[in-house]
């Protein structure tokens, strides 16, 4: 089960997935907004968003990967992706991931 800073750390990334990038608060302590950086990932389909207190230096990744329905020829758009409960200043870890529902 979740505490509350991890659940936090959830519903901050559900957020993220959802669109919303501004005026996040942070999980960890509230004390700024989260600063919301997309990162690229090696293919088109794959990237990451990285969720930044400028204040503490809390940070966490949510890994998206962008699928197409096989009988649409429209855009690639965001599935549901992962959260990574890295530790500050550590790269995201696929052994540390949790599949979003």
């Amino acid at each position: 089960m979740a505490d509350g800073t991890e659940r936090a750390w959830i519903d901050a990334a559900e957020k993220v997935s959802a669109g919303v990038t501004e005026g996040i608060d942070c999980p960890e302590n509230g004390d700024d907004a989260l600063q919301v950086t997309w990162m690229p990932g090696p293919i088109p389909a794959v990237g990451e968003y990285e969720l930044h207190c400028p204040s503490c230096q809390a940070v966490r990744y949510l890994r998206v990967t962008c699928i197409r329905a096989a009988d649409d020829d429209g855009p690639i758009s965001p599935s549901a992706g992962t959260v990574d409960d890295a530790v500050a200043g550590r790269a995201p870890s696929p052994s540390t991931e949790r599949v979003r529902p």
